[in-house]
């Protein structure tokens, strides 16, 4: 059986602040009395249950405590955890009963912990975290709290035999010179619970280091791995199993309306069998959304031919991602970049040359083009309005200035956006269908791939009719900007800047630039942009470095969620994943990108704040070649 600890009054104040009360917060936290020792609250409806009127009504009964008011259980490895739980009843003239088996017991959260008729109230043993206990008579309802934790050990991974008692090698003396380098996940990272393919990567730094505890702890979770070292590169790899992240992520997010959810702290300590000195390393903090990633994911690969590939993250079942299509697709010439209407039901690519700007228009669903290639229209760069009816795209070749209309199911041009002299490349299409970011460079030296002196601008429809252009994030000396990307409430726009050596110079010309840092300004409001600067910092195996190429940012298309209250963004770096190398590819200057993954808060922007917290990688992209430009979609057709 589980170990049981009872409340006592170190927990009184935790109850107020964290579990949003037991009762109401008069009882919960002023008026306790207790019983036999034990804290118990008077008889009043829980905060977060419904007043519930089933059960026995007891005749007389006036008042209804239970004790005691708040518990721990630990679930130890798949052994549930379970808890007594006493209802005790105050009649007229102020008599006191036992009454638990003649109340109707009831458990906030079936996952978290079940309880019986008796009182007894088992907890599961995936899920960390803390649930109502409520007992009822008739109108009276009174709740408890059940913390429930999770403990885990894990030896292994399969193959690798460690000690019978491995914890035991870990008594030893604090030695910080064998103290393993943590270098993956990056600390401060917030992650979608239903990622589910994270790996840790660490070096053992010391020679004699042989043996290795992985944890993960909060309140509710202390989960430990103790294993070999799986080589990679010039340290160690574990790959966490699907089952145990979930409980991670879920018993993180258990936690009351209005609560953030618990950050995970995992630290790696390393010792050998005859039990030495431990060596910790540094903390990370990992943190993960109340929310769910949906829609799917389509990114362009340097793999040989080039392809556009997807993940959908509906997908529960998929394991590597899709190849969409191909150069096949069209006329055999390399397939350039791709923007996906929103319901992820159209395809829009230029194929070939920029300066000639072909168009294949493709039904992804039926995975054929939707109309003959080449379409009437020619572009390049591209971006659908919300329904898909309509996409906006550039001239490559700079003779046409401003923005170019098309109709989204046979590709010809139906019109254009006048820009009074300006440049653009890069649209980006809000999700209102009220906004297009451009980017207007002041030259390029050839064509839209390559372009100088960049600054990003917008124009707004009102009533069918497209305004003058508003200079949103100025052009600055030494400076690039390109690549907006409108967020999906409208608020912000994301951008990327590159530093330029001179001001017009093969590092500042928007393509695979070495500097590139991604920026954020508010929309319409406008004001000087903020760097997010914690999505743009190196990662423990980056070092020193500060070019790393964090590059063209897309949004992920849902609204703000209401709990984690934050936006998905993706981008193009080659910075370190970790160990793991990235493999060249395509036009990189300085080695191979990976695309990455990054939440951002909105209002943190709006009160002048880096809005971003740490990217991580995405787990599922091919490691052997470079992919590029994410594009999101709200669901993935199948074919009819």
């Amino acid at each position: 059986m589980g170990t049981m600890t009872t409340s006592g009054g170190r927990w009184t104040s935790f109850l107020c602040l964290f579990l949003a009360g037991a009762t109401t917060a008069a009882s919960a936290c002023s008026t306790d009395t207790k019983i036999g020792g034990a804290i118990v609250a008077d008889g009043s409806a829980a905060a977060d249950a419904p007043m519930l009127t089933g059960g026995t009504t007891l005749p007389d009964l006036e008042k209804l405590r239970v004790d005691p008011v708040m518990a721990m259980v630990d679930a130890k490895d798949g052994t549930p955890g379970t808890q007594q739980f006493r209802a005790i009843g105050t009649f007229k003239g102020g008599r006191e009963q036992d009454v638990t088996t003649m109340v109707t017991w009831t458990s906030g959260r079936a996952d978290l912990a079940t309880i019986a008729a008796t009182g007894l109230a088992t907890s599961g043993t995936q899920l960390g975290g803390a649930v109502t206990i409520t007992a009822t008579s008739g109108a009276l309802a009174v709740a408890a709290q059940l913390r429930v934790r999770i403990l885990t050990v894990v030896l292994g991974p399969g193959g690798l035999a460690v000690p019978a008692n491995p914890a035991n090698a870990f008594a030893g003396k604090a030695d910080p010179a064998r103290a393993p380098e943590l270098l993956y996940p990056n600390d401060g990272v917030l992650f979608p619970p239903n990622l589910n393919r994270v790996e840790v990567h660490f070096r053992p730094k010391a020679a004699a280091n042989n043996l290795y505890e992985i944890s993960f702890g909060n309140a509710f979770t202390d989960v430990r791995i103790y294993t070999r070292c799986v080589p990679l590169a010039d340290g160690c790899l574990y790959e966490m199993p699907q089952d145990l992240w979930r409980t991670l992520a879920g018993t993180s997010v258990t936690v009351p309306m209005g609560e953030p959810a618990l950050p995970v702290d995992l630290r790696v300590r390393a010792t050998d069998d005859q039990g030495g000195g431990v060596g910790t390393s540094a903390v990370h903090k990992l943190q993960f959304s109340f929310d769910q990633l949906s829609g799917g994911l389509y990114y362009w690969s340097t793999s040989t031919p080039v392809a556009i590939f997807r993940w959908n993250f509906g997908n529960t079942t998929q394991k590597t991602p899709e190849r969409v299509l191909g150069p096949e697709a069209g006329d055999g010439t390399c397939i350039g970049c791709h923007a996906l209407s929103r319901d992820g039901k159209k395809m829009v690519l230029t194929m070939g040359d920029a300066n000639v700007g072909n168009l294949l228009l493709y039904d992804v669903a039926q995975k054929k083009p939707l109309v003959p290639y080449p379409a009437a229209g020619k572009s390049w760069f591209e971006s659908w309005n919300p329904d898909g009816s309509a996409f906006v795209g550039i001239d490559g070749t700079g003779v046409v200035k401003d923005l170019l209309l098309f109709d989204g199911n046979t590709g010809a041009q139906t019109g254009k956006i006048d820009l009074g002299g300006l440049r653009s490349d890069h649209p980006d299409w809000s999700v209102d269908g009220n906004t297009v970011a451009f980017g207007s460079p002041a030259s390029w030296p050839t064509n839209a791939q390559n372009t100088w002196d960049g600054s990003i601008a917008t124009v707004t429809n009102t009533a069918g009719t497209w305004s003058k252009p508003v200079i949103l994030a100025p052009a600055v000396a030494g400076k690039n900007r390109y690549y907006p990307a409108v967020a999906p409430d409208g608020s912000l726009v994301v951008f990327d800047e590159s530093t330029c050596s001179a001001q017009q110079s093969d590092d500042c010309d928007t393509d695979s630039d070495p500097s590139a840092r991604i920026l954020a300004v508010r929309f319409p409001a406008g004001g000087a942009p903020v760097d997010l600067t914690r999505a743009n910092q190196a990662g423990v195996a980056d070092g020193n470095a500060t070019n790393l190429m964090n590059s063209f940012p897309k949004w992920s298309p849902f609204p703000l969620s209401a709990r984690s209250k934050v936006f998905w963004l993706t981008f193009s770096s080659r910075r370190r994943y970790g160990l793991r190398s990235v493999a060249p590819g395509g036009r990189d200057k300085l080695g191979g990108t990976l695309i990455w993954m990054v939440a951002v808060q909105p209002d943190q922007l709006a009160a002048g704040k880096d809005p971003s917290f740490a990217p991580f990688c995405l787990p599922f992209q091919d490691l052997s070649t470079s992919n590029h430009i994410a594009q999101w979609t709200r669901s993935v057709p199948v074919v009819q």
